[in-house]
């Protein structure tokens, strides 16, 4: 599943030049999981420093592997916007942080996942329901909230 994140990840994200702490970031994903439930049960926020996507993924594996299945929305990200990303987080803290936090997929409700791509690593962390742990929720709530409000609405 980690190497179908990855792969999808960089299909869509592209590469960008802006540095946060002297490492560039190609790109941050937040995705939501729901193993219990039918339709679309994976939505994910991706978003570099060109464009921002937000993919709702169907549930069953059959489903999710034929791209026709897949609803996509791309439009124009700010530099603005992305600068505002930027600076809701530190690499460095990202560096100490456990990479899971609670128990995701414990317990019947969505699971949580945020990726940061820089130049050098990829930076994941799971974590359980729709609510983050403190230390990266600033980013996460930007991205679900802020970022792609416009495209939320308009379902």
């Amino acid at each position: 599943m980690n190497y179908f994140l990855a792969t999808l990840f960089f299909l869509q994200v592209g590469f960008c030049n802006l540095k946060t702490n002297s490492t560039a970031v190609l790109g941050i994903t937040v995705r939501y999981f729901s193993p219990l439930c039918e339709g679309y049960c994976t939505v994910q926020y991706t978003a570099n420093q060109n464009k921002k996507v937000m993919m709702e993924i169907p549930g069953t594996i059959a489903e999710s592997k034929n791209e026709n299945n897949i609803k996509r929305t791309v439009s124009l990200l700010r530099p603005s916007e992305w600068n505002l990303l930027l600076a809701s987080f530190s690499l460095e803290e990202l560096k100490n942080l456990p990479k899971t936090f609670g128990c995701p997929g414990c317990d019947d409700g969505p699971m949580g996942l945020l990726i940061i791509a820089t130049k050098d690593t990829i930076y994941q962390f799971n974590f359980e329901g729709e609510e983050p742990p403190d230390s990266i929720r600033k980013l996460t709530v930007l991205m679900n909230d802020n970022l792609f409000k416009e495209n939320t609405n308009k379902k």
